[in-house]
């Protein structure tokens, strides 16, 4: 997606849009990338804060927690999409190269810090995101193991 970004960018500033000539080839190539890249995103990474959000909250804060998320999901969208016309009049094409950054910046902040969730229960994601831990937990953690019974739970508190 940063890569679309990158090359709307980089027709933007080699031919600049010009109303006189209409529609042209850059301007339809840039298009496409935009279409392209929405597309990629709403089979990517757009379904994943939803999905995110019910798994990695205690259930016994995963309602208000889920709620502020939704609605900082909301409010930036909103905030995007008032500020995105204003960026592309004033920046131009540093808009889509400020699109392209933001895109492999959060490439790399999901390598490193969002935690893998994939089959994990709801007793191990508490012991995985939890703030105080002890040192078993925090091995059964990191290794993955399987917390299986109420013993096990007892010691998560």
């Amino acid at each position: 997606m940063g890569t679309y970004m990158l090359i709307v960018a980089v027709l933007t500033v080699t031919f600049p849009p010009n109303p006189d000539q209409g529609l042209t080839p850059p301007s339809i190539a840039s298009l496409t990338m935009i279409y392209l890249e929405a597309m990629s995103y709403n089979i990517s990474w757009g379904p994943v804060p939803w999905v995110y959000m019910g798994e990695i909250f205690p259930t016994r804060i995963r309602e208000a927690g889920i709620a502020i998320g939704t609605s900082t999901q909301w409010l930036f969208n909103f905030v995007f999409s008032q500020v995105t016309p204003h960026a592309v009049e004033n920046l131009g094409w540093r808009t889509f190269l400020m699109f392209a950054i933001f895109n492999w910046a959060l490439v790399v902040f999901v390598w490193f810090f969002i935690k893998e969730t994939k089959g994990k229960s709801l007793e191990e994601m508490e012991a995985l995101f939890a703030r105080q831990i002890g040192v078993k937990d925090h091995e059964a953690a990191r290794e993955g193991t399987k917390i299986n019974g109420p013993e096990d739970q007892s010691e998560l508190r």
